[in-house]
C-alpha cells in the first residue's frame, strides 16, 4: 500500500479536483448531485470548455464514491476532447481512476505526464521573464 498512498499523496499535491477537501458525505447526497449534473447536462447544451468541466466534475464525484466503472465514460470523453491541449483535471481523473484499480504503472504514467506539463508550464513563464 506505500506505493499507493504515495501516488495518492502526490496527486492531491497537485493542481486537480483530488486537492479539494470534500466533507465526508453520504453516498446518498452525492448521488443528488451526480442526478442533477447529468441532468442538467442533457437538457443544456454546453460550451466545449463547459462541457469538459461538466465530465470531469462527474468522473471525479464518481470516483470519490468508488463508482469507478460510471466514472470511466466521463474521463474518456474528457480525455478526448482535451487530447490537443491535456488538462490537468483530467490527467489527474485518469490517474485516480487507475489508482482505484490498482493499476499503479499506468497512475504513475500519468502523474509523471501532469508533473512534466506543470515544469513545462514553469519553463515557458521563466523563459518569458
Amino acid at each position: 500500500h506505500g506505493q499507493e498512498d504515495d501516488l495518492w499523496q502526490k496527486l492531491k499535491d497537485l493542481p486537480t479536483l483530488f486537492q479539494l477537501d470534500i466533507p465526508h458525505m453520504g453516498e446518498k447526497n452525492f448521488r443528488k448531485t451526480i442526478t442533477k449534473l447529468r441532468s442538467e447536462k442533457d437538457q443544456v447544451s454546453e460550451e466545449f470548455d463547459e462541457d469538459v468541466r461538466s465530465e470531469n466534475l462527474l468522473a471525479f464525484l464518481l470516483l470519490y464514491i468508488d463508482k469507478i466503472e460510471e466514472a470511466r465514460p466521463h474521463i474518456e470523453s474528457a480525455l478526448r476532447k482535451t487530447k490537443d491541449s491535456p488538462n490537468l483535471v483530467s490527467l489527474g481523473n485518469v490517474c485516480a481512476y487507475h489508482l482505484k484499480q490498482y493499476n499503479i504503472s499506468e497512475a504513475k504514467y500519468y502523474l509523471q505526464t501532469i508533473e512534466m506539463i506543470l515544469k513545462n508550464a514553469d519553463q515557458i513563464t521563466t523563459d518569458k521573464i
